[in-house]
């Protein structure tokens, strides 16, 4: 500890003569003496910094520090991409001491001075987010043995060539040998053989740039948002950092809270996550301890603070928490108050537990909670607290606002009964909106609910005693997919699938999917006749499976126009099996049925698509099927002129990972998606022909959408080898 103090006051005294260019030879020769009588001074530094109480005498010792006229101060929070100081700061001796001083004597004038740090990336994918959505990011794979979607390779030989040469926001070879020769001296410190034995210079020069080079951070975090193909500039980066938080990184646990500064008041996509557990962060993600720390970044108090945690609802998040691994970056960053905890492509869930408007200086945990309840009582969880616990009522309450908003909609005095809720801010209103339009499966069970008069009259019309399914689909617009557990006796069921069989009637089928009843005893009733009439004549099937009733989507078509040899379609033209042992032609698969109006949605699941020459699958629509014999059989030919003879075609290019557009075989359009149909996938198609559209779900998730031709009929679609190992079910 005296060696520290007594290195940072020599320090101070001889940055006067620096600044002012004065006596260089002088400067020089403290730096050396200093690193010369100290020279173990990182690793007293690092002891220091593990011990609070020391801290304490070394920031005593040294005095009071005027951050208004300190050379250091500025100097280490310059904005490094337009670097003034660029030649006076080569010596990375200078930067590790101005790093100690500002430790010990500006602490407290680290809030007022620091407010750019990662703005600039989070503003870019607020302005580019249509829905002013935070970008999670996407998981990337870096080695040949790895399979799947965003494998990426090396557009450059090496590290240095990645953050000096090529980067749009490269730093300068000076910069980058200065850091080199900072991630020696830590890698040769006490603290890393102790803590980090396996550790490499290359993990630690990796963790520098990404702290201390805001641009370049920038640019790099980029890629895993909007420029997700540009990735490969940053093969090396991308790969040694998430090998580094990944293998270093500490175990975070039920106890660690957590907080992340953005700079505007930006959406996240799920906000809740599956059962409650939360949110998966697959792009850098920076956060910190200390709530003053993260206000910094909220753009003047513009933007927002987000806290991580256990949220003590999900008995599955404590082991998700144990598996996340985060990187304390105090130690190397030249920020170190920042206390810097690094995620890189997490693969388990972080709780939100809070989230601060710290212009309004409001909070929304209540929010949260609630939320959180819901998606439990939702997805038939068990959850803690009774109907009387202000949870359980702000719970109500909030669903309630959102069906108040629609009672105008909806035409009918039975909505009026629902109280809004004005004191509700817009941001807890959007809040809740995005949890529930993200809703795509809602499980209930009928007799928990009759527990609660509150849960009864948000989903139930009390006098009838049935769920309402107008209300269900009113608060989850989006919903495709609808259980209820335990519905008593058959009067029950018949009236429940009414309620249904009106609502498929008001919105002609175009959203919930698939309706399954549960009932004890349903396997030895027989379903009335005139129920199932009525739901034959607007696309249904329904039938019972065990004590299951079920009421699922017809598929809107049929694929019944094939080459006959290639392809073997069974099952009403539902199941297509590839005939063709020696060869891999490819072949189109179709139907007569075609859609010029409305919209329409099917499904295909991928049972089986290895081949010979691979496993492309291309699945879309075309507007000609009366020349298929006339197609390219080669799947290369694809690339150049499309497949022949189909007039119009707009299709999912697999191999290519693009969405393509095709004019009687030349190509006019493309988009890339990044991503690859695999095994078990099921990828969903919708064509809207009132917007003229065509998008692509694969396994839910949205990967993109292709704008068509007005005016003209479209067939489904596959453009597909014809191996007998090629298997595809259409479901709906």
């Amino acid at each position: 500890m005296n060696r520290v103090i007594d290195a940072m006051k020599k320090y101070n005294f001889c940055i006067i003569a620096f600044d002012n260019d004065l006596n260089a030879e002088y400067v020089q020769e403290q730096l050396d003496e200093i690193w010369g009588d100290t020279g173990c001074i990182i690793d007293d530094f690092l002891d220091i910094l593990y011990h609070p109480q020391s801290e304490q005498i070394v920031a005593s010792s040294l005095g009071h520090c005027d951050a208004q006229k300190c050379g250091i101060f500025e100097r280490q929070y310059r904005d490094r991409s337009r670097d003034r100081y660029r030649q006076k700061s080569a010596d990375f001796r200078h930067q590790i001491l101005d790093k100690m001083h500002c430790y010990f004597q500006h602490s407290n004038e680290f809030g007022d001075r620091i407010t750019s740090k990662y703005m600039q990336c989070e503003e870019k994918c607020a302005e580019q987010s249509k829905y002013e959505l935070y970008g999670i990011g996407v998981s990337f794979k870096y080695f040949v043995e790895d399979q799947g979607e965003h494998r990426v390779a090396p557009r450059y030989d090496n590290l240095k060539e990645e953050v000096v040469v090529y980067a749009k926001c490269s730093i300068s070879r000076s910069q980058y040998e200065s850091e080199c020769a900072k991630a020696t001296k830590y890698h040769d410190s006490r603290h890393r053989k102790q803590q980090y034995p396996l550790m490499e210079s290359e993990h630690i020069l990796c963790l520098l740039m990404y702290c201390n080079f805001d641009a370049l951070q920038c640019e790099f975090s980029e890629t895993y948002r909007e420029n997700v193909s540009e990735h490969g500039r940053f093969y090396h980066f991308g790969m040694i950092l998430k090998e580094t938080i990944h293998s270093f990184g500490d175990r975070i646990g039920e106890h660690t809270i957590l907080y992340h500064g953005i700079s505007k008041q930006l959406m996240f996509p799920k906000v809740i996550g599956p059962k409650g557990n939360g949110v998966i962060f697959k792009c850098p993600l920076s956060t910190t301890d200390r709530f003053k720390v993260a206000v910094n970044f909220t753009d003047h108090n513009q933007g927002l603070v987000v806290e991580f945690g256990y949220n003590g609802h999900s008995q599955d998040l404590v082991a998700d928490l144990n598996r996340s691994r985060c990187f304390k970056c105090s130690w190397i960053s030249d920020f170190m108050n920042e206390s810097e905890h690094l995620f890189v492509q997490n693969y388990t869930p972080l709780g939100i537990v809070n989230i601060f408007d710290v212009r309004s200086d409001r909070e929304y945990h209540h929010i949260l909670k609630a939320l959180v309840l819901m998606e439990k009582l939702s997805m038939k969880q068990p959850f803690d607290g009774d109907a009387n616990s202000n949870r359980f009522k702000l719970m109500v309450r909030l669903f309630e606002n959102r069906m108040s908003a629609m009672a105008p909609m909806n035409g009918s005095c039975r909505w009026s009964k629902f109280r809004p809720f004005p004191s509700l801010d817009d941001y807890a209103k959007t809040l809740v909106d995005r949890y529930c339009e993200n809703k795509r499966k809602f499980i209930i069970d009928y007799e928990r609910i009759r527990e609660h008069e509150s849960l009864w009259r948000l989903f139930c019309e009390i006098e009838a005693n049935e769920i309402k399914a107008d209300r269900i689909m009113a608060l989850f617009p989006h919903c495709t997919d609808i259980v209820i557990y335990n519905v008593s006796r058959m009067p029950l069921i018949t009236r429940c699938i009414e309620s249904f069989s009106k609502h498929y009637a008001n919105m002609k089928g175009e959203k919930v999917r698939r309706v399954s009843l549960q009932n004890d005893s349903l396997s030895n009733t027989a379903i009335p006749s005139n129920i199932c009439k009525k739901m034959k004549k607007m696309n249904y099937k329904i039938f019972v499976q065990g004590n299951w009733l079920k009421i699922c989507k017809k598929p809107c078509f049929k694929f019944n126009r094939y080459e006959r040899g290639y392809y073997d379609i069974t099952s009403n033209g539902t199941m297509i099996q590839g005939l063709v042992e020696s060869v891999c032609p490819y072949s189109v698969i179709t139907s007569t049925s075609s859609f010029n109006q409305g919209i329409h949605r099917w499904s295909i699941r991928f049972l089986d698509i290895q081949c010979q020459t691979g496993h492309h699958t291309n699945p879309g629509i075309i507007t000609k099927i009366d020349t298929l014999s006339s197609i390219d059989r080669d799947w290369n030919s694809l690339v150049e002129h499309g497949p022949r003879n189909t007039g119009h075609c707009f299709v999912w290019h697999d191999n290519a990972k693009q969405l393509q557009c095709y004019d009687h075989g030349t190509l006019t359009e493309h988009q890339n998606i990044h991503s690859r149909i695999k095994k078990d996938d099921v990828v969903s198609l919708e064509l809207n022909c009132k917007e003229w559209t065509l998008k692509f779900w694969r396994n839910e998730v949205f990967v993109g959408q292709l704008s068509l031709k007005h005016d003209q009929s479209y067939h489904p679609m596959l453009y597909s080898c014809a191996c007998n190992t090629k298997k595809y079910q259409l479901v709906e």
